[in-house]
């Protein structure tokens, strides 16, 4: 792909996750091209139709996931992982809380999505296990129980009201009290 069309295709995907954001299944493919600022030929050269761009966008989601579980793997210390995870988690729920219900279930069933979120769950829970394994978060806590906390906190706090709740359930599941 030519550098100006992956350009204009991240636009595009920047402005959907936005427009979607803003105005969940009523946002249409013109206003997502005119907040790309591309044309329509443009806009469905890339993707032909709604539901191609809201998966796209949920891929793409994926792919920060997937990215953000690693890096959390990585980290040297396993409790900043585990907060830099959860937030990207929380941020990511917030951010795109329509798009599963434009992209509809056909995404989620596909196998290879499947695989690919069983794959951020197994690997969230062994930076849990690392914290646990440090001595610094309840035994006690699940993988389950951080998604479920997760997706609540993105729920009610909404963009602005995430953080504080998030930093509380950090300090709620940590052994330093």
């Amino acid at each position: 792909m030519r550098s100006d069309a992956r350009r204009n295709r991240e636009r595009i995907l920047d402005a959907a996750s936005l427009c979607f954001s803003r105005e969940g299944p009523e946002c249409g493919m013109a206003a997502v091209a005119k907040e790309a600022g591309v044309g329509s030929a443009t806009m469905f050269r890339h993707f032909p139709a709604k539901q191609d761009l809201a998966e796209a966008v949920l891929l793409r989601c994926l792919d920060e996931s997937e990215n953000a579980v690693e890096a959390a793997m990585a980290a040297a210390d396993p409790v900043e992982g585990l907060t830099a995870l959860l937030t990207h988690f929380v941020q990511s729920l917030v951010r795109d809380r329509n798009l599963h219900r434009i992209a509809g279930q056909r995404l989620m069933d596909r196998q290879d999505v499947q695989d690919r979120r069983a794959a951020v769950f197994r690997n969230t829970a062994t930076v849990l296990r690392r914290c646990q394994e440090s001595g610094r978060v309840e035994p006690d806590v699940q993988v389950a129980d951080l998604l479920t906390l997760t997706e609540g906190i993105a729920a009610a706090g909404g963009e602005g009201g995430w953080a504080r709740p998030l930093a509380l359930v950090l300090r709620g599941i940590s052994t330093n009290r």
